[in-house]
């Protein structure tokens, strides 16, 4: 097939530009390459697959746009790279590299020995890294991330669970890494089996989801609600749902303190965590309540004596009052004063009530009535009369209106013996015919009456009576009491002890409370004096005693530490905590640098960014979009730089501001766009050849009329490479020489050759008036058709050289030609219709090109791009030319030699072809060198030799290379000779790492 290059024994190169270079080599697709032993490039009988490379012993690249290198390198996936000892890049886009490497899923990443990424998009970097799951990241020795979207980062780091990652070393027995979902390690040798878990630290196991564990060997629990708690007999309601899981700073008996707290919030439903000022405060209040607090005189809680002046019996003064006393109702109650003074009016009030009684009787029982009927509700109650009501139960209602109710069956008058089972009521009637009295409970009639009143009239004078009727009050006879000498009044003796609350109290009583009272008054005056008091005008308790403001409170018991405690903690727990939270602050501070470090710029380890912009979005298929305000959002596109934007489809966007927005372009540079352009088919100018590209890169921008110059880029090899300046200059050298060296021959001939002279003079004539014809544009390969009568071109600028209507050369050596071309700088040149050449030194070529930059070369304008896009002209031996200045190069160099003389067109053909062996000889020169194998093991050397061909020509090339013994220096020397004759050689010395 046209342009296959097979080398070897059986070797094979079997389609279109195919290349295959060793024993046993085969190159089946167009344009693939397998080069060494048994290399395979492409599928036998398949057409499809092209541009495959296959480097290396038994290396295959059997997929399209695959690269596998290496001995026994495998590459079988689209666009797949291979490169080491034995990988495997299987996936679509898979890269392997590696010995026994594999990248079996598509997009997938394996890097380093036994490394294996087997699902889409997962990366795998470490000796035997494992990343199985879709677009899990497994970095380092024996690191695993098995879940989807896992990250493993560490050595033996073991990620299962997917959204969740591990950062540091599982080198430890029994360790299990994270199987948790969306849960994240931070340290070494922690497990985590719980979903939605965090744990930074070291050697830490986890039992709860939801949860966060900070530090070194920290242990965690099931979180235990707590919605109410007791204090002092009180149930207090606390603040906050049921917890959903725990946070822990430490473990038992390795408890951390937290510090740096925040002071929270305090009300009823705050759930903030409270610090040491906090509850410092708590304290102080505490303090000053117990200064005002009445306290027990001792341990044993028998007596409280108040404070205040000590009371004095005799005058009745000091003592400390206690006010709003409630009525006491058990027998250990405090009484109240109007207690004691009921008391008081009960012993003055002491006699015996007689309830007049209205005798009436009736032989028979007669009715006579047309009023309301009468009415016994009570149990066993009797009711006789018009709108009689017996209602009590047991109860007697006799005559018209009479009620017996039992409401004044409790009052003590009625009660002097038994008791009342009901009652008799016959209304406002006189009751007669009473039998006299007998027995205790009967009824008396008048005449017993009037014989008690006989009797009492004798005694009246010594009767104890009630003041008035409405037996309220009772004064005493004798000496009225004096208050001031405690003197007069009258006594009442053998009062019994009272029992009920309105009963007298007596003598003994009364001394038996005057000893508690004072008992309580002493009881009352220690404990304010060691109590916890009230201080009014702090609004809290206070400790304070005496001349000492400040008092310690000692043996406090443990409280309880919840998120809602209202419990005092002693100094035990609040250094455990202050310890806690310094260990906590410690590792939060070197936290928080490292995240501040990370956030201002800092960066990770060969990762580094500074930007206070959004993040980046990459929401196109398999895109990755790095820097602030990056966006990838065409599948596969790839988006790198502050405001990068790829939206074409495989697109590139490099760059600050850097827009791709076409299928397959790349924009590089900063506000570099590819202008919508992306893969294209033409046929090149000069070369005929049809292109079919698959994208557009850009290193400016056409809108803005950004251009630059690519620099650096290395000698064109193939018919498809870019050439550099120190190429065009080297072309366009050797044919001036030569033309050069053909008009010295002639010249000579015509000194020498007398006879030849009338001939050249002849031809001079002949050219004299071809010139006169050029001057008026009437013949020749330069004519002019002037029918807008434009004017003449005006070369004003010195030495300058206008040609073409309107064409102006202002600047000095300028060249303009072209209808209204301008050459405006100095040494500029403008060719083409309107083209303008406004700096010096510059060049435009074309219609309406522009080259406004000094010592650049232009063809085109902003918005009228061609070809590369707005690619600025080389000035070093490095720089980038397009094509068109390479074509104007040898087209002037060839019309230059017509110009000369057209004798000697055939030898310059000759010579041309001569530098193009010459060329062609030298390009197979350097890829036989550059086929040179290397040794690849430390302190390995090795002798090559290899071949090249090129258009005909061919080279042979010998080399020497060796690597040092630990593997970090690659020294090589290699030589080569062509068919032209000609010799090269060059020595590289490398260093890697």
């Amino acid at each position: 097939m046209g342009g296959a290059i097979a080398i070897g024994t059986n070797s094979s190169a079997q389609l279109f530009n195919a290349i295959a270079l060793g024993t046993g080599a085969t190159a089946y697709g167009s344009q693939t390459m397998a080069l060494g032993q048994g290399a395979v490039s492409g599928v036998s009988g398949s057409t499809s697959i092209v541009k495959s490379l296959a480097l290396g012993f038994s290396a295959q690249a059997t997929e399209g746009y695959t690269v596998a290198i290496g001995s026994g390198t495998k590459a079988t996936g689209y666009s797949a790279i291979g490169i080491g000892n034995a990988p495997v890049a299987s996936g679509t886009n898979g890269i392997a590299l590696g010995t026994w490497t594999i990248a079996s899923g598509n997009n997938s990443t394996g890097i380093g020995n036994l490394a294996v990424a087997s699902d889409s998009s997962a990366t795998a970097i470490g000796d035997r890294a494992r990343a199985s799951g879709v677009s899990a990241i497994a970095l380092g020795t024996a690191a695993r991330a098995e879940g989807r979207a896992s990250i493993g980062i560490g050595a033996e780091n073991v990620v299962t669970g997917t959204n969740s990652g591990a950062i540091g070393n599982g080198l430890i027995f029994n360790f299990k890494g994270v199987s948790g979902d969306n849960s994240y390690s931070l340290g070494n040798a922690n497990t985590i089996a719980n979903d939605n878990t965090f744990v930074m630290g070291n050697n830490v196991t986890t039992t709860q989801d939801n949860s966060v564990v900070l530090g070194n060997n920290s242990t965690d629990r099931a979180a235990l609600g707590t919605p109410t708690g007791v204090i002092n007999g009180t149930t207090y309601n606390y603040a906050g749902g049921a917890p959903s899981g725990v946070v822990s700073v430490g473990t038992v008996n390795g408890e951390r303190q937290i510090i740096n707290v925040a002071a929270g919030q305090v009300n009823s439903s705050s759930t903030d965590a409270i610090n040491g000022s906090q509850l410092n405060a708590t304290n102080e209040a505490l303090s000053a309540v117990d200064a005002g607090a009445v306290k027990y005189d001792d341990s044993t809680h028998n007596t409280i004596t108040l404070g205040g002046n000590t009371y004095d019996n005799s005058t009745h003064t000091g003592g400390t009052k206690i006010t709003n006393v409630a009525d006491g109702k058990a027998p250990s109650d405090a009484v109240n004063y109007s207690q004691l003074t009921e008391t008081n009016s009960s012993i003055t009030n002491l006699g015996n009530s007689l309830t007049n009684l209205y005798e009436t009787g009736t032989k028979y029982f007669h009715a006579n009535s047309t009023g309301t009927d009468s009415v016994a509700s009570g149990q066993d109650a009797v009711a006789i009369g018009m709108g009689a009501v017996a209602s009590h139960d047991g109860s007697v209602a006799l005559g018209a209106g009479s009620v017996a109710d039992g409401s004044t069956l409790g009052q003590q008058a009625y009660l002097v013996r038994g008791t009342s089972t009901g009652e008799v009521n016959i209304g406002d009637r006189r009751m007669t015919g009473l039998s006299a009295g007998a027995a205790d409970a009967d009824a008396v009639n008048v005449k017993q009456l009037k014989a008690v009143e006989a009797g009492a009239a004798a005694s009246v004078a010594d009767a104890v009576k009630y003041d008035d009727s409405t037996h309220n009050t009772i004064t005493l006879g004798g000496n009225t009491y004096d208050n001031s000498t405690h003197t007069g009044g009258t006594k009442i003796t053998n009062v019994a002890n009272g029992v009920a609350d309105s009963d007298a109290v007596n003598m003994s009583q009364l001394n038996q409370t005057n000893t508690q009272v004072a008992t309580n008054t002493t009881d009352i005056n220690n404990l304010a004096n060691d109590a916890l008091q009230w201080d009014s005008s702090l609004g809290a308790f206070s400790a304070s005693h005496g001349g000492n403001t400040v008092n310690k409170i000692t043996n406090v018991g443990a409280g309880d530490l919840s998120a809602n405690s209202k419990d005092a903690v002693n100094g035990s727990q609040l250094f455990a905590l202050g310890q806690q939270v310094t260990g906590i602050d410690n590792r939060v501070t070197n936290i928080e640098g490292n995240i501040s470090n990370i956030t201002n710029g800092g960066g990770i380890k060969y990762f580094h960014a500074n930007s206070s912009g959004a993040d980046s979005v990459a929401s196109g298929a398999e895109s990755v979009a790095v820097g602030p305000n990056a966006v990838a959002s065409g599948a596969g596109s790839v988006a790198s730089g502050n405001g990068a934007n790829a939206t074409g489809s495989n697109s590139v966007a490099v760059g600050n501001g850097a827009k791709a927005s076409a299928d397959g372009s790349v924009a590089l540079g900063s506000g570099s766009s590819d202008g919508g352009r992306g893969a294209e088919t033409y046929t090149g100018k000069y070369s005929g050849a049809d292109n079919a590209t698959s994208g557009t890169v850009s290193v400016g921008n056409a809108a803005t009329g950004e251009t630059r110059t690519l620099s650096n880029v290395a000698d064109g090899k193939d018919a498809t490479d870019a050439v550099n300046l120190r190429q065009l200059d080297g072309a366009v050298a050797e044919s001036k020489k030569y033309t050069d060296d053909s008009i010295s021959t002639i010249n000579t001939s015509v000194v020498n050759q007398d006879k030849r002279i009338s001939s050249v003079d002849n031809r001079v004539t002949q050219a004299v008036t071809n010139v006169t014809h050029l001057q008026n544009g009437t013949d020749g390969m330069f004519q002019v058709n002037n029918t807008s009568n434009l004017p003449k071109p005006s070369a004003t600028g010195e030495d300058s050289m206008a040609g073409g209507a309107g064409a102006k050369a202002s600047g000095k050596n300028g060249s303009a030609v072209g209808t209204n071309a301008i050459a405006a700088g100095n040494n500029s040149t403008a060719t083409g219709n309107g083209s303008n050449a406004k700096a010096d030194n510059s060049v435009a070529l074309g219609a309406n090109s522009i080259a406004d930059r000094a010592n650049s070369v232009s063809v085109g304008s902003a918005g009228s791009e061609r070809q590369i896009t707005n690619v600025a002209a080389g000035t070093a031996p490095t720089d980038a030319v397009n094509l068109s200045q390479l074509n104007k190069g040898v087209t002037d160099a060839t019309n230059n030699a017509n110009a000369y003389t057209n004798s000697v067109y055939s030898a310059l053909n000759k010579d041309i072809k001569q530098l193009d062996d010459d060329l062609s000889a030298g390009v197979a020169g350097a890829m036989a060198m550059a086929a040179l194998p290397q040794p690849y093991a430390a302190g390995a050397s090795m002798t090559s030799g290899s071949m090249g061909t090129y258009r005909g020509e061919s080279a042979m090339a010998l080399g020497v290379s060796r690597i040092s013994d630990n593997g970090r220096w690659v020294t090589k020397l290699q030589a080569t000779t062509n068919t032209q004759r000609e010799f090269g050689a060059s020595v590289g010395v490398g260093y890697q790492w």
